[in-house]
């Protein structure tokens, strides 16, 4: 209890620097709930890109391997009945469309000039 009453004893005696920590603290404060609300906008943002942009919520393989080796192979991971593995996802609950596509990156050079790529097919 004394350490209180000494603590605001000594807050109201040095005022100004009081007052500079304190604006301080809303300030810092303030910036962190700025950039969290930027961070999670950005966050949001990407996730809905990438769901748009054909990655899709629910991403189905014919092997676990794909996950690991496919980026460098994908065709030897490719459903042999792929339109049966279709047609059941349809009839699952909530599931709009289906549709087979696969990707790889490749780096593609002439010379000294190099392009990153990105294939979907």
């Amino acid at each position: 209890m004394r350490s209180l009453v000494l603590a605001s004893r000594n807050l109201l005696r040095h005022k100004r620097k009081t007052l500079v920590v304190l604006s301080a603290l809303i300030v810092g404060l303030a910036g962190l709930v700025v950039f969290q609300g930027f961070l999670s906008e950005m966050m949001r943002v990407w996730r809905d890109n990438s769901i748009l942009s054909g990655a899709g919520h629910l991403q189905v393989a014919g092997e676990t391997g794909y996950f690991e080796d496919g980026e460098f192979n994908p065709y030897a991971y490719c459903f042999p009945k792929a339109a049966q593995v279709a047609a059941r996802l349809l009839k699952e609950p909530g599931v709009e469309a289906v549709f087979p596509s696969t990707g790889f990156v490749a780096m593609a050079g002439f010379g000294e000039a190099s392009k990153t790529i990105l294939v979907k097919a």
